[in-house]
């Protein structure tokens, strides 16, 4: 009874910050005009792009620049600066106060992990670090070494103080990262700010996470195509509709390092391409890696329970799997493959 309490009053909490942030995007648009014109421009050195109807004023381009660099600057695990490798470098010898936006990440971090059961762990990083020197050495981690890694990980030791915004690693051995979630998180955090600045008929695009706001032109993207490979000339499978005014997660399995954190070893599930939608682009990117990373049926019955969120999985064995909530957006699917619609909501 306990243990279901605290699952609603995580989903609550969780409905709570997706109305907050969601709220502001879902307007009615009229038909696109395809006449229109859009101007586009690469923040910085990063891989965010941010395409728009107007032009972006060049105060509002300074504050995404200065906005996505101070981001992947502090969140990021490998940067000189980062505050998450101050809280790794600090594990096992005291807390280390943060700013306010590395604590509200972490914190949704983990109330993920706690709805996926730990399918989505932040203190995962041990395991991955392990995967990718290995990998990048041609060779396997071997047994020993991958335990040791997964003994490591446990979001629940992650210790997060609010009122004094500290965060504290019990185990020098363990170690945390935003990843998957950060670049759909930076995405989030520019949408922001350029709703602060009036500014609609944008589209925002960082690594595998797209989100538009959408004012009268509905010029932003509509809808996209999943294809058998990462390619766009590939063999289509479905498109997706009427993604207006949302967030999207999408990749190939193929593309990324994706672990079962039950067993430490990589995932044997056949998902070979994944796409998660909703409001936001934080949750979108984290619910798709939980869905391409563990059992289908339990990952597509979590994504369920999920006001506004929806989820799409494709198999090698030519079969579409979905929430319930997902088939108005389905259309053109491809007749070799067998689409099976998730019917407890």
């Amino acid at each position: 009874m306990l243990k279901l309490m605290v699952r609603i009053k995580l989903l609550l909490e969780l409905l709570l910050v997706t109305m907050i942030v969601g709220s502001p995007l879902w307007q009615a648009c009229n038909p696109r005009d395809s006449s229109l014109e859009t101007r586009a421009f690469q923040v910085g050195l990063s891989d965010c792009r941010i395409t728009s109807l107007k032009r972006t004023p060049s105060r509002v381009r300074r504050q995404v620049e200065e906005m996505v660099h101070s981001y992947q600057e502090q969140l990021s695990a490998d940067s000189a600066g980062s505050q998450i490798l101050k809280i790794n470098s600090a594990a096992n010898q005291g807390p280390v106060t943060v700013d306010s936006g590395v604590f509200e990440v972490l914190q949704k971090s983990i109330t993920f992990a706690r709805l996926s059961g730990g399918r989505y762990d932040p203190s995962a990083a041990p395991l991955y670090k392990l995967w990718r020197r290995a990998q990048s050495e041609g060779k396997k981690p071997s047994r020993t070494e991958i335990y040791a890694a997964l003994g490591s990980v446990n979001f629940r030791r992650i210790d997060m103080n609010p009122d004094s915004q500290q965060v504290y690693l019990p185990d020098s051995s363990m170690q945390v990262t935003l990843e998957p979630g950060l670049d759909g998180y930076i995405v989030d955090k520019v949408a922001d700010l350029l709703q602060q600045h009036n500014m609609v008929d944008v589209s925002i695009s960082k690594g595998v996470v797209k989100r538009s706001i959408n004012g009268e032109s509905e010029f932003t993207f509509e809808e996209e195509v999943l294809y058998e490979n990462d390619e766009s000339f590939d063999t289509p499978i479905v498109t997706l509709k009427n993604l207006k005014a949302r967030a999207l997660a999408s990749f190939h399995t193929s593309s990324l390092l994706l672990l079962n954190l039950s067993t430490g070893y990589p995932t044997q599930n056949r998902v070979s391409c994944v796409a998660s939608i909703g409001p936001e682009a934080h949750a979108a990117e984290i619910l798709a890696h939980i869905v391409a990373a563990g059992e289908i049926s339990r990952g597509i019955a979590l994504v369920e329970e999920l006001p506004f969120f929806e989820v799409i999985c494709v198999t090698e064995e030519y079969e579409v799997f979905c929430t319930s909530g997902f088939e108005p957006y389905l259309s053109d699917l491809n007749p070799k493959y067998t689409l099976h619609v998730n019917n407890s909501r």
